[in-house]
C-alpha cells in the first residue's frame, strides 16, 4: 500500500512539474510573440494596422519649395512628395516586410495606405497579386518591373514592383490619389 501511494505521489509530482513548465512555456510564448494582426484574405499577407515603436529615420526629408525629397540610401531610392504630404517609416510589422513607408496627407485623410512603399521578400511580391489583376509592364528610372492594377473592397488600387538587390519593392496606392500617385511614380529614383 505505501508503495503504492509512493508511487501516485511520484506520478503526480511528475504531472504537476510537466503542467508548470507547460504554463511557463505559454506565458514566455504570448509575451514575446510579434505584434502583428496578419489575415489572409484572396491569398494576400495583409497587415492590420499595428503602430510599431518610434525608431531612427533611415531616410532623409530635403524641403523643397513646392515639393519634399525623401531620399533612402540604405534601400538607394528617392521620391518627391507633396509639402502638405507626410513621410511614416516602418509605419506596420509583417514578416515579408524588411521596410516600409506610408505617405499620406497631413489632414483629411480619405484612405488607409494612399500611397505604400513597400520592401519585400520576393515570395511576397511573386505571389500577392494573383487575384482579378490588370498586368503591364512598367519602367521607372530606366529600371523595368510590372504593374498590377486591381480592385479590392471596392477600392481600385495599383502596385508597380520592381527588383531592389535581392529583394523587390512595391510602390502601391489606393487610387483616391490619383494625381499624386502619378507625380510621386514620375519622381521616383533609383540610386543604385
Amino acid at each position: 500500500m505505501k508503495k503504492q501511494n509512493s508511487i501516485i505521489s511520484i506520478f503526480s509530482l511528475i504531472i504537476l512539474v510537466l503542467l508548470a513548465i507547460v504554463v511557463a512555456s505559454l506565458f514566455v510564448f504570448f509575451k514575446t510573440k510579434p505584434e502583428q494582426k496578419a489575415v489572409n484574405l484572396n491569398n494576400i499577407q495583409k497587415t492590420e494596422n499595428v503602430e510599431v515603436d518610434e525608431k531612427k529615420q533611415i531616410g532623409v526629408v530635403i524641403e523643397g519649395s513646392k515639393y519634399n525629397t525623401y531620399r533612402n540610401e540604405e534601400f538607394g531610392f528617392e521620391f518627391e512628395f507633396p509639402k502638405d504630404w507626410e513621410v511614416r517609416e516602418a509605419f506596420f510589422k509583417n514578416y515579408y516586410s524588411i521596410f516600409n513607408i506610408v505617405l499620406k496627407p497631413k489632414t483629411g485623410q480619405t484612405v488607409f495606405f494612399p500611397i505604400l512603399i513597400n520592401v519585400v521578400l520576393p515570395k511576397f511580391a511573386d505571389n500577392a497579386f494573383k487575384h482579378d489583376t490588370v498586368v503591364d509592364n512598367a519602367t521607372i528610372d530606366g529600371i523595368n518591373g510590372i504593374v498590377y492594377k486591381y480592385e479590392e473592397d471596392g477600392i481600385k488600387k495599383a502596385s508597380y514592383v520592381f527588383s531592389l538587390g535581392e529583394n523587390k519593392i512595391i510602390l502601391g496606392s489606393d487610387l483616391g490619389e490619383v494625381e499624386v500617385f502619378n507625380e510621386f511614380v514620375k519622381s521616383f529614383k533609383f540610386l543604385k
